[in-house]
């Protein structure tokens, strides 16, 4: 599975060495501790805002109730690794992770890109992220999030209370799906430090996180 190329990464570091005449060994030296610290310098970690927003224990089982009292359980699958994108001066490794929720019915679900200050969030029948998903770009508050669409419907909200529960700041995505499609999901309310809260079904249910 391939990110979309579509999302932007436009941090890069290069580096210049310079040796002059009489200075060999210092030039070894500070080769040598650049390459004990290349590792962790040459990848570009999850930020802690965008952290703040994902649920990272795998096979974490979710329990919701719809408004006319079905029961549906949703399992997250966690992924966290690193890849390599070549940019133009050079590749970068950038650690990401990947979570799919998924229900027990068939084709009830969707998926989240989390990778340095960036969540993404697509439906579970896009094979990729090169349409119909949206793109948070986190901040250091509030006020610098920022939201990519890509024929989808969004929003950040503040201060969403649901079921008798308040939560600060809250996601929504509403997915277009075309004829034929088989998605049952078709609007989520993902929320920060506590992930999928709410989400909407064609069927027209709407189903509440079991608190």
């Amino acid at each position: 599975m391939q990110p979309s190329a579509r999302i932007k990464y436009l941090t890069d570091i290069s580096y210049n060495h310079f040796m002059k005449p009489g200075l060999y060994f210092t030039y070894l030296l500070c080769c040598m501790l650049l390459a004990l610290s290349s590792c962790k310098k040459d990848t570009l970690r999850i930020t802690e805002q965008t952290e703040e927003w994902l649920q990272t224990k795998s096979d974490t089982k979710l329990n919701f109730t719809s408004h006319t009292g079905e029961k549906e359980e949703l399992t997250i699958s966690v992924k966290k690794d690193t890849r390599t994108l070549t940019g133009p001066t050079g590749d970068k490794k950038y650690e990401y992770y990947l979570l799919t929720y998924q229900g027990k019915q068939n084709d009830l679900g969707f998926v989240v890109l989390a990778e340095n200050n960036i969540l993404a969030i697509r439906n579970i029948g896009e094979q990729d992220f090169t349409d119909n998903f949206v793109a948070l770009l986190t901040g250091k508050t509030a006020a610098d999030d920022y939201l990519d669409k890509y024929q989808v419907e969004a929003e950040l909200i503040n201060n969403l209370t649901l079921d008798e529960v308040t939560y600060d700041r809250v996601l929504r995505v509403k997915f277009y799906l075309p004829p034929g499609r088989t998605d049952k999901i078709n609007e989520v309310y993902y929320a920060k430090k506590h992930g999928l809260v709410f989400f909407q079904t064609t069927d027209g249910q709407f189903w509440s996180l079991d608190n």
